[in-house]
């Protein structure tokens, strides 16, 4: 029997602020871990990258507009579930509107806004259904509006400059230039602890407009940088990560490192850096970037120069 224990269900809810209905329905077995297929948690790890981006600009937001910023307006709370992608929106027609591609090649360069391989699904009572090809994971995003494929479209023609760009979020198959973006669909020893980490996006934004920022790890053997200046230390970001009962490994995220501010956590072997960055010394050195450690690239021409 699915464990369904108020306390089990409430403390999870507190955790990433969802639903009741989606808190209970993601809850595992008693002493299960919440396991989500490897192409799911590919696209987790992508959505990872684009929400908590560097940078403004991203290789699918050319035009430097609001993909990468998108959880930060229009994001509420993320579901973990074992078979799809569910976030809140406070305008659900909006985040996929953003989410949905157009592609473009001029003279050999290949542009996409929106994330390739994305399709418009079908509707919910209050959202949106859009379903990812290249992984055949569902992205579910709801708000407490009722869903109309008219006001999709209305924000689709209302926030996309389409000059140029092939709209292709209504083609059954992927096209020819999406499938050029077929390797980045591949998973990497990294994919599940990145992606373990996307529920707590949430968790990690703070008030003060500086939100959690991702680095992904420049080679396999490398660690990524996850940094936020939110209120929480990372030891409870591990914590609450373990809480959620997701599968990270087969098993619990530990941290192996840790200062003021900062910690090493690794499952499985695999190692990402937290950073909180309003406590972290390293984070706060007039050499270090305010995202994060220098990469090993930029740390190697600091001490050429």
């Amino acid at each position: 029997m699915r464990g369904t224990n108020p306390s089990r269900w409430k403390y999870r809810r507190d955790i990433t602020k969802e639903p009741s209905a989606l808190a209970r329905r993601g809850i595992p077995q008693r002493g299960e871990l919440l396991k989500q297929p490897i192409s799911q948690q590919v696209l987790q790890a992508t959505l990872l990258e684009i929400f908590a981006h560097a940078r403004r600009n991203h290789p699918w937001n050319p035009t430097g507009r609001t993909l990468t910023e998108l959880f930060d307006c229009y994001g509420s709370w993320i579901s973990p579930q074992p078979d799809r992608i569910i976030m809140g929106s406070t305008l659900a027609p909006r985040m996929a509107s953003y989410l949905l591609p157009y592609v473009s090649e001029r003279r050999g360069w290949l542009e996409c806004r929106g994330i390739p391989g994305l399709r418009f699904h079908g509707l919910t009572r209050h959202g949106y259904e859009l379903l990812h090809l290249p992984t055949d994971t569902i992205i579910e995003i709801r708000d407490r509006r009722r869903a109309t494929i008219q006001l999709l479209e209305f924000e689709v023609r209302d926030n996309r400059d389409a000059k140029g760009f092939e709209p292709v979020w209504r083609t059954s198959g992927l096209t020819e230039l999406e499938d050029r973006w077929g390797n980045l669909w591949l998973p990497t020893s990294h994919t599940g602890l990145y992606s373990a980490f996307f529920p707590l996006l949430p968790v990690l934004d703070s008030q003060s407009g500086r939100d959690a920022v991702f680095v992904p790890a420049p080679a396999e053997a490398a660690r990524a940088h996850l940094s936020w200046c939110g209120t929480i230390t990372p030891a409870e970001a591990v914590a609450y990560l373990n809480d959620l009962d997701v599968d990270v490994y087969g098993g619990p995220l530990t941290i192996t490192s840790q200062a003021p501010g900062f910690a090493i956590a690794s499952a499985g072997g695999i190692s990402i850096e937290l950073h909180q960055r309003a406590a972290c010394i390293e984070c706060q050195s007039s050499d270090s970037k305010w995202e994060g450690r220098p990469s090993a690239l930029e740390e190697e021409h600091r001490q050429a120069a």
